[in-house]
């Protein structure tokens, strides 16, 4: 609409989140945020590491950032962001692409594994991979056939009756045994998290 006031008024808050704020909880050996251990997420989740949902999301945060700076004519912003959301996506593919499962692993450790990470796959985390193209982000890849490959992953080892899980096994969090198989994380349905599923199909 060509309307930048509210942008304008705001864009030294976006660049403060995206230059000062995310650079300080980057591993600068790997490109990719830092969850620190006992912060809870959207569902309260203790998840940690380098995380497949937070760094899919800083992804698109800053493609998204990088066509605002164009519409204000910031053009080494756009071009700076750009490259550095082409890094985070190509470090992510690296870290955390499980290609025996065909999808992004979540990227956080669990009780019951002792080395690696969890051998969990969320739908969080790989829908918005593909919203934000970390699919295909990588040399040698092919966007479209991981993308694909993704979304029949959840298809399959994600769909419950009532809508698609949020996680494909309760390895990564939940640990109780004496859990009510209803209310563990393979049984959860988000449907805030589900639209993100339904945008990347």
């Amino acid at each position: 609409t060509g309307d930048v006031g509210f942008v304008t008024t705001y864009w030294q808050n976006l660049v403060d989140v995206l230059d000062v704020y995310y650079p300080n909880n980057t591993d600068s050996s790997t490109n990719l945020l830092v969850h620190p251990s006992g912060f809870g997420d959207y569902a309260f989740l203790s998840r940690n590491g380098t995380n497949t949902y937070f760094n899919a999301l800083y992804v698109l945060a800053l493609n998204q950032a990088a066509d605002i700076a164009d519409t204000l004519s910031q053009p080494s912003y756009a071009s700076k962001w750009r490259q550095r959301a082409s890094t985070v996506a190509q470090s992510l593919l690296s870290a955390n692409w499980d290609s025996k499962g065909g999808a992004f692993l979540d990227g956080t450790t669990c009780p019951l594994h002792s080395s690696g990470l969890c051998p969990t796959h969320p739908q969080d985390g790989n829908s918005i991979a593909i919203l934000a193209g970390v699919t295909g982000s990588k040399s040698g890849t092919n966007g479209t056939q991981q993308a694909e490959s993704v979304l029949n992953f959840l298809a399959k080892s994600n769909a419950r009756n009532w809508g698609n899980a949020f996680f494909d096994n309760d390895l990564m969090l939940d640990t109780n045994s004496n859990t009510a198989a209803n209310d563990r994380y393979s049984n959860r349905v988000y449907a805030f998290i589900s639209y993100f599923e339904l945008a990347a199909r």
